[in-house]
């Protein structure tokens, strides 16, 4: 949002755009949905009219904008046990992504693997991932490291000379992943602000942020999700990807919560179905199919189960009420 109106973009103008109400970005904890923190970025982008819009948002970040996954970073001994930090205490910045170490004889990628959402992540949105991770990597190590190689699996943009100017190295784009190669050597750099006994202070702070996440039910995370998302087109596959596990996993969590997926969805299409039938703007087929159904005796059917009658008897009703 600050990168975007530091471009030009009014900030009310980028949230109507995105059907984000201002409450929702503010506050310290709790993340958006995914699906939305992509369309943000590809709306925020579209208005800017900023070819470079991930590069100028990646260099605006701040290392206090991690919190105290940028503590427990900075107070390690050398690079490497930085970056095994970041990868444990990734979702306390974004469940949007995970960090991958892999290590050659001499050199070492950091390797950044996004998670499928409902749209595909914006080409800056990785940009801006990459230079934030180097960025930072920089100003740990306080000393002006130079990757071997930068590479992005989009195709190459149209203008790159701001690439080579922040990355100051060789990019290759239509790569197998994104990722920055640098020589192995630089894990072993030692940091200057390390501090062990502040390093225990901020882990046992990441930790308990963690068991706060992690202590929400499977339950009330399908829940969460379905309710955050604004629509209806959700199978058990889809949400079994949104959360980051197998089908089998989230069907056995959700069985042993005493439940199942079907019967939440039904549950969120039930309460959205009666709000929708009070716009009576609306007619009750076209509050079926905005439900998902795909035929409106399919909807009246699930709103007979729901309610023991017709939409059309129950917004008579309401009416009379």
């Amino acid at each position: 949002m600050r990168a975007a109106e530091a471009s030009g973009v009014h900030p009310g103008t980028l949230l109507e755009r995105c059907n984000l109400a201002p409450e929702s970005l503010e506050g310290s904890v709790g993340f958006i949905p995914l699906s939305t923190t992509v369309n943000l970025w590809r709306v925020a982008q579209e208005l800017s009219g900023d070819p470079y819009f991930g590069l100028t948002m990646g260099e605006r970040v701040r290392p206090h904008y991690l919190s105290v996954v940028a503590y427990t970073m900075m107070n390690c001994r050398n690079f490497a046990e930085a970056l095994e930090q970041v990868q444990k205490y990734q979702r306390l910045v974004s469940e949007g992504g995970r960090i991958e170490m892999r290590l050659e004889a001499d050199t070492a990628a950091i390797v950044y693997i996004p998670y499928e959402a409902d749209v595909s992540f914006s080409r800056h949105q990785i940009e801006a991932v990459l230079l934030v991770i180097l960025g930072f990597a920089r100003w740990l190590i306080d000393e002006d490291l130079q990757p071997i190689e930068i590479r992005f699996s989009h195709p190459k943009p149209a203008l790159t000379q701001k690439h080579d100017e922040v990355f100051r190295a060789p990019i290759r784009f239509n790569a197998q992943e994104h990722a920055i190669v640098l020589e192995r050597r630089w894990l072993h750099a030692e940091l200057p602000e390390s501090d062990p006994s502040m390093l225990q202070v901020h882990v046992a702070q990441a930790d308990q942020r963690l068991h706060a996440m992690d202590k929400v039910s499977i339950k009330e995370r399908v829940k969460m999700v379905l309710e955050s998302s604004g629509h209806f087109q959700w199978d058990r596959d889809h949400m079994a990807r949104r959360l980051h596990m197998s089908r089998r996993t989230l069907q056995r969590k959700l069985s042993k919560s005493g439940t199942t997926f079907q019967n939440l969805f039904d549950h969120y299409r039930h309460n959205a179905a009666l709000t929708l039938l009070k716009d009576n703007d609306l007619s009750t087929g076209e509050v079926g199919l905005l439900l998902g159904f795909s035929e409106p005796s399919t909807f009246y059917r699930a709103f007979k189960r729901w309610e023991g009658c017709t939409p059309g008897a129950y917004r008579l009703a309401q009416v009379a009420i």
